[in-house]
C-alpha cells in the first residue's frame, strides 16, 4: 500500500513539473517572438508603418521595449 501512495505522489509531482516546464517553454517562445518582431519593426520604411497603422514614434517606442515586456 505504501508503494502505491508513493507512486501516486511521484506521478502528481511529475505532472506539476511537466506543466511548469511547458509554461516556461511557452513563455520563452513568446519572448523570442517579441524580440524578433521588434527587430523587424526597425527594418520597415515609413510607408510600411502607415500601412499597419502606426507612426514612426510608436514603432520606435515598441522596438525599444525589452523582450520580456508585453
Amino acid at each position: 500500500m505504501v508503494g502505491i501512495a508513493f507512486t501516486a505522489r511521484r506521478a502528481r509531482l511529475t505532472l506539476r513539473l511537466g506543466s511548469r516546464f511547458r509554461k516556461m517553454r511557452e513563455s520563452i517562445g513568446e519572448m523570442r517572438r517579441r524580440a524578433r518582431s521588434r527587430r523587424e519593426l526597425l527594418t520597415l520604411a515609413d510607408n510600411d508603418w502607415r500601412d499597419i497603422g502606426i507612426s514612426r514614434s510608436e514603432a520606435l517606442a515598441e522596438a525599444r521595449k525589452p523582450f520580456w515586456r508585453a
